[in-house]
């Protein structure tokens, strides 16, 4: 079968730049006992880090259990976001969102993976926008179940807001985990509760939190005041577990500002991020993550 082609993500072809047949015609499929990890990252206050968040976890999702994991990383909504732009990989080849082409609602999940970028040895959907092209609610509907049957893990990067489809779990025997970034002052917590509860009516419940200074965990800010309430304070109000505090790493601030993304796994972060992973492994399979 022809693979379909593409051009560079900035000047992005048409929808018919993937066809229909490119994605849905093969039969491969994984094992019916495969079982995916799905985690949402998100966050009732914008610019807090959640794009830089959801990269890292999916780096370090990639990174235990002796990589072992096949792991994607995808922005939840094509019409916002721009993963590859923050990791530097814009100009690399690959499919992004507005080139994602499912008329009959469902994605070859093999065909898929192998025809997005590859960042770190992890499949990559990032969101184009500036392209103007629109992508159906059926397509982004079956990129993600393409995703989690293709994928052991797949973190979305949900900004300040989260549609994951109702029944991806059930259609794709997925589990999904929610974490969301909440900055230490009393407004963020308290639009956080809103959020929230939101999600137990959606049916997806927040795993765990991240606490953040209140200029957010990638600023190069010099202010070094963490805000007016605490981590106790914080899960006492919220009757979340927190996971622990993201503390800003100025390695990491200086390569993202200047376009260079992200090479490493900050010191700083790695045991919140192994902390996370572990939850969420453990409440989803109940087995070792090896971390």
């Amino acid at each position: 079968m022809a693979i379909a082609t593409y051009e560079r993500a900035g000047t992005a072809s048409p929808r018919s730049a993937i066809q229909h047949s490119a994605l849905s015609e093969r039969a491969q499929t994984r094992s019916s006992t495969h079982q995916c990890l799905c985690l949402a990252v998100s966050s009732a206050s914008g610019g807090c880090g959640t794009s830089v968040f959801a990269a890292l976890l999916a780096l370090a999702a990639s990174q235990s259990r002796a990589s072992e994991l096949h792991v994607s990383l995808a922005d939840a909504s094509p019409d916002r976001g721009g993963l590859d732009v923050l990791l530097g990989m814009e100009a690399d080849e690959g499919l992004r969102w507005s080139q994602i082409h499912a008329p009959l609602g469902s994605l070859d999940p093999h065909a898929l993976v192998e025809q997005l970028p590859q960042w770190e040895g992890i499949s990559l959907l990032s969101a184009d926008p500036w392209n103007n092209q629109q992508t159906h609610s059926w397509e982004v509907d079956a990129a993600y179940e393409a995703l989690c049957q293709a994928s052991d893990v797949v973190v979305i990067d949900c900004g300040t807001d989260r549609h994951l489809p109702r029944d991806l779990e059930t259609r794709t025997k997925c589990r999904i985990r929610c974490f969301d970034l909440v900055p230490m002052t009393v407004q963020a917590v308290a639009s956080e509760r809103a959020l929230m509860e939101q999600h137990h009516m959606r049916g997806t419940p927040i795993a765990g939190l991240l606490v953040t200074p209140p200029v957010g965990f990638c600023s190069s800010s010099r202010n070094r005041s963490y805000g007016t309430l605490s981590e106790e304070e914080i899960c006492a109000y919220l009757n979340v577990p927190v996971m622990g505090l993201l503390k800003p790493d100025p390695s990491l601030a200086s390569s993202l500002a200047q376009g260079l993304g992200i090479n490493r796994i900050p010191p700083t972060s790695r045991a919140v991020l192994n902390r996370c992973l572990r939850s969420a492994f453990s409440s989803s399979f109940d087995t070792d993550t090896g971390m």
